[in-house]
């Protein structure tokens, strides 16, 4: 069967060269999207981002940025720090004390906030504004129960049994999800933590360490990094350590600017260009249901820059299948690797 898969046109500009410096552009006026104008009209406070016209001028190619060459990973995290701190002051100086919740989005060289309509009005009259756009929300997965199958069946079909047995565990690897959390104490994930403050984040500021209320993120990681404290195993790279962000608050809902903070979490947990701490892959299995088919580019920046700095990234392609055009964004994203589903017989899963 032919299959039609949509893939977004890349919107990003990575511009190739031998040394990273910064591109300033400017433009004359800041549009405000109709979503914020319409939630602007009525006069209470408003949730937005505001993206900036400067824009980094980094290597096309991700084989430089690699883990052997820690110091030019350093630099791209120095420039994208350094173009947000500098290219965003005049308009932070301009919410202090008028805007609540202001957070700097330095990867993709934003920054969020909530403030009066005015304050809006005011902020997209700076030339070094691009675009002021609504912090909308998505709601997270809904977990489903899997049809029963052969304990294992995937980790045969896949070849994870076969790469155990030449000591290809997982060892040495760490690895990511973006989800609803995951259930420290969990028989089958808990040693596998790699622990320390750099290893959990909760832009949401509901837990300090690993949580799950809901049991998708707990599902995904056990997939990626599962044990077999049940008698059967679970997990593709037992032997792997993992680090997690929660994205979806307790109630089951995020916001486009928490995730843009998981995004460049990922890119340096700790905080410290100097340190080499993020994962090797990260997975998400979450998206934009209700925008299926579409391309939804919000975080084509953010995927393209793990993948610049050598960071694999694997997203949920969506559970509305099996029609064609019914992938969903961001794993329809240029820089992303979307995944479906196969059944215990390799044929596509009837929702995939």
């Amino acid at each position: 069967m032919n299959r039609v898969v949509t893939r977004c046109n890349s919107t990003i500009q990575l511009l190739s060269g031998v040394a990273l410096s910064i591109t300033s552009i400017t433009v004359s006026a800041a549009p405000i999207s109709p979503e914020l104008q319409a939630a602007m009209s009525s006069g209470s406070d408003v949730s937005y981002i505001v993206k900036f016209s400067a824009e980094p001028s980094l290597p096309l190619s991700a084989s430089s940025l690699g883990r052997a060459t820690g110091r030019d990973r350093q630099e791209m995290l120095r420039i994208l720090k350094t173009l947000a701190q500098r290219s965003q002051y005049t308009v932070r100086t301009l919410m202090k004390g008028r805007a609540t919740k202001m957070t700097t989005l330095w990867a993709v060289n934003a920054l969020s906030a909530t403030s009066s309509p005015d304050l809006v009005t005011v902020i997209a009259a700076d030339p070094n504004v691009k675009s002021i756009d609504l912090d909308t929300l998505v709601h997270a997965p809904v977990p489903t129960l899997a049809q029963e199958s052969a304990a294992e069946w995937n980790l045969n079909v896949t070849g994870a049994t076969s790469l155990w047995e030449q000591n290809i565990t997982g060892e040495g690897v760490v690895l990511a999800n973006m989800d609803t959390g995951v259930d420290m104490v969990h028989p089958d994930i808990r040693r596998r933590w790699r622990r320390g403050i750099n290893s959990w984040y909760d832009p949401n500021g509901e837990h300090s360490s690993p949580y799950d209320s809901d049991g998708h993120g707990t599902q995904t990681m056990g997939i990626m990094v599962g044990g077999n404290a049940s008698g059967s195993a679970i997990g593709m790279a037992p032997d792997a350590k993992w680090i997690a962000v929660k994205i979806f608050n307790d109630a089951g809902v995020a916001s486009i600017s928490t995730i843009h903070q998981a995004f460049q979490w990922l890119l340096d947990p700790d905080n410290d260009i100097n340190t080499d701490d993020a994962p090797d892959v990260i997975n998400g299995s979450w998206g934009f249901s209700d925008l299926m088919g579409q391309c939804f580019g919000e975080f084509e920046q953010d995927i393209a820059l793990l993948r610049l700095a050598g960071i694999n990234i694997s997203l949920a392609a969506g559970n509305q299948g099996p029609g064609a055009e019914s992938s969903i964004s961001p794993a329809n994203n240029t820089s992303g690797y979307a995944v479906g589903a196969v059944d215990d017989s390799l044929n596509v899963a009837s929702f995939s």
